[in-house]
């Protein structure tokens, strides 16, 4: 007979593969932890990268029309651009040319914003201006037709 000996084990306990199995959790967690903060560094480099274009665009912008964008336009300004700010400006600085001249054709068909169409532009997000780590804005943020609507007799009564 072919008996094996007391010392001699062919397999595991279950206290052994336990422990194996505790050890590889806490390595996985270990690993998980790490690939996250990486991500999140990479996601807040691309931010600052982000922030670094959009200082690039405001000094091009700067050295172009030597001043910076409005933040803000009031319906009483020259351009003919109200409600509309820095953002329109800084465009053909970020490579949205094109974007660019579809909201001037808009406003040129009415100063308007808030309708749609001419003014589809509203509904674009423009990539440059969102950081990964932000997950708030991911898509356009519309006025409600209300609002709109009021806005524009608004401004028709003020035009009369």
């Amino acid at each position: 007979m072919n008996r094996q000996s007391p010392t001699s084990r062919p397999a595991f306990t279950l206290v052994e593969l336990l422990v194996v199995i505790a050890i590889l959790a806490v390595l996985l967690g270990l690993l998980l932890a790490a690939v996250q903060n990486v991500r999140s560094a990479a996601a807040r480099l691309e931010c600052q990268n982000k922030l670094h274009q959009l200082a690039l665009a405001l000094h091009h912008s700067h050295d172009t029309h030597n001043s910076l964008p409005p933040g803000h336009r009031s319906l009483f300004q020259r351009d003919r651009l109200p409600f509309s700010g820095w953002p329109l400006d800084l465009l053909p600085y970020l490579e949205q040319q094109s974007l660019h001249d579809a909201s001037l054709k808009a406003y040129r068909l009415t100063f308007v914003p808030f309708f749609d169409p001419p003014h589809t532009s509203l509904h674009t997000v423009v990539p440059a201006f969102l950081c990964p780590a932000d997950d708030r804005i991911r898509t356009p943020q519309v006025s409600m037709p209300a609002l709109a609507t009021r806005a524009a007799g608004e401004v028709v009564n003020l035009l009369d």
